[in-house]
């Protein structure tokens, strides 16, 4: 069932919660909130098309549409351009994901199991996946509505102009003095949700090479597909 839940999740691939105060409510004229979303929206794709990497922790809730009650996990992730990630779980459980070179290993340490899925292309996971990628195309893939906001961030409702697999919609939470996504809700079309929130956040920091490398341990049983 872990495998499954973390599976379903990645490749599906919003913080409820808006950190600041909220701004006072006022109807926006249709002109100043275009005006407005296409600025954000520029400025949050100018912040993607200019990442060249990125680390955080993230916190990750689990909500199945079948199976009752919440599962939460904790990790860390590191993003470098050219599509490479590598996706780390600590808590409950220790598993990980790594992408490199149209490849992508899933990594189960306490079942001494790998997974390696040989002819991976992000393409095929054009959702959530792409942001975590630092390779999201808003404009272009996505109809843009404003949800809310605060005084220190933005929430939008992002719905694929076109199918992206199971995808229903992305929430994201957007930060003004960043203009990254820190906090972002997947849902699908089964009705599972799937909320990441990042924090120690740092954009384009330098990582070694060494965090994407990976040599599967002696006797560990390896799948291939």
């Amino acid at each position: 069932m872990q495998k499954k839940i973390i599976l379903v999740f990645f490749l599906g691939l919003l913080g409820l919660l808006v950190g600041g105060k909220r701004l006072p409510a006022k109807e926006p004229t249709i002109k100043d909130q275009t005006q407005f979303l296409n600025t954000l929206v520029t400025k949050l794709q100018e912040r993607y098309d200019t990442l060249t990497s990125f680390t955080a922790d993230f916190q990750q809730e689990y909500i199945s549409s079948i199976h009752q009650g919440k599962r939460q996990l904790k990790g860390r992730i590191w993003s470098k351009k050219p599509g490479i990630l590598r996706w780390i779980y600590t808590e409950p459980i220790k598993k990980f994901f790594l992408i490199k070179n149209n490849t992508m290993i899933l990594g189960y340490p306490e079942d001494e199991q790998v997974e390696i899925f040989s002819d991976f292309k992000m393409e095929q996971y054009p959702g959530a996946l792409a942001f975590f990628l630092g390779q999201g195309k808003i404009k272009e893939q996505y109809q843009v509505q404003l949800l809310g906001q605060s005084t220190q961030s933005v929430q939008l409702k992002l719905k694929p102009k076109k199918e992206m697999g199971t995808l229903k919609h992305l929430q994201v939470m957007v930060s003004r003095k960043d203009h990254f996504i820190h906090s972002i809700k997947i849902i699908d079309r089964m009705g599972n949700i799937n909320q990441v929130t990042f924090s120690a956040l740092k954009l384009n920091p330098a990582i070694g090479k060494e965090i994407f490398e990976y040599k599967i341990p002696h006797g560990y049983e390896v799948i291939k597909h």
